[in-house]
This record gives C-alpha cells, structure tokens and sequence, in this order.
C-alpha cells in the first residue's frame, strides 16, 4: 500500500524497542503479521518459506489479545491485500493449528475482492516469466497511479519502468525486456 496514511498507521502504533544503545520502534504484532504473510506468500527464485514459521511465532508470542484481528481486518482492506491475508491465515489455521479466531477467517471469507485483486495476487504468487515479470510491475503502477495520483497517463508506466531498471533512456527498455535484465527473469 503505497499511501502514506497506511505507513503512518503502522508507525502511530509501533511499540519502543532499544536495541543496544538505539532507542527505535517495532511494527505492532498485527502490522507484522500483515508484513509477514503479503510479502511471504509472492513468488520468489528462492521460496520465502520462512513466513509460516515467522507468522505462527509472531501470533503465538503475541498471545491472546496481541493480535488486534478487528484491525488486521480494517487494514487488509485498506491495503488492498485482502487475498493474500485470506489464503495465508486459512494455510496457517489448517496446517499449522495456529491461534486464529474462526470470526476472522469468516470476516475474511465475506469481503467481496474485485477480480483486479484476484488476479493481481495470481501475478504476484506464480513463477515470474518476462511477461508476467512486465504484469508484476503492472499492477505496482497501477497501485501507485490510484493511490497517489489518477490523473497520470497511462503511457507513464515506461517512465515508472525505466525508473525501476535504473535505465538512462527509454529506448533501451525493449533490450533491457528482450535480454532478460535482473527484473524480467524468471
């Protein structure tokens, strides 16, 4: 989620932690479960697997009441990552007998999702070919452009992909597509 409301909500509910001799703040254990399982459930080479463990401890250590569910709901919503949240939290519970109330995967299961959603997720969780690389970043323009300004032209989306290849020009877009650059591989 790209707007700043949602990253300051995250900060306006962060808790002090001193880490040696640095006085910093930690995301609460309901915006690190969201970080969690969004980023862990997208495809990558190497399979962050890691998020079932890191999801089940942030929820166990977390205990009854750490987790706000009321506000995991409200800002998966407002973050636009209902499904991810949806499939992760069910995996969990299933497999993983991890501490969910069922009110919440219920909650969960009636939020109508737009199909955009649907297959924006489908993108993001699939082995990434040169042209679902390109769909990838698709959908994070698309997130950018309604989030933060509508009224930019579509045909922008080759400057917000030269920007993302740290490409000088636009014309070495289509080679830096062709050959396959770090950003288009699989």
């Amino acid at each position: 989620c790209c707007l700043p409301e949602a990253e300051q909500a995250v900060w306006a509910h962060a808790s002090p932690v001193q880490v040696g001799p640095v006085m910093t703040h930690l995301p609460n254990h309901t915006d690190h479960l969201i970080h969690t399982l969004v980023h862990g459930l997208r495809w990558e080479q190497f399979s962050p697997i890691r998020w079932v463990a890191d999801s089940v401890t942030i929820m166990r250590q977390a205990g009854s009441g750490g987790v706000d569910w009321d506000r995991l709901i409200d800002r998966v919503q407002f973050c636009k990552v209902v499904v991810p949240m949806r499939l992760g939290l069910h995996y969990l519970a299933r497999q993983y007998d991890a501490p969910i109330p069922s009110d919440v995967l219920f909650q969960l299961d009636r939020i109508r999702v737009p199909r955009r959603e649907f297959t924006e997720f489908r993108v993001k969780a699939i082995r990434r070919t040169p042209w679902r690389r390109l769909r990838f970043h698709w959908y994070n323009y698309q997130r950018l452009r309604s989030q933060i300004d509508t009224s930019v032209p579509i045909f922008s989306f080759l400057y917000y992909l030269q920007l993302r290849l740290g490409l000088p020009s636009l014309r070495q877009l289509p080679r830096a597509i062709a050959q396959r650059t770090p950003s288009f591989r699989d």
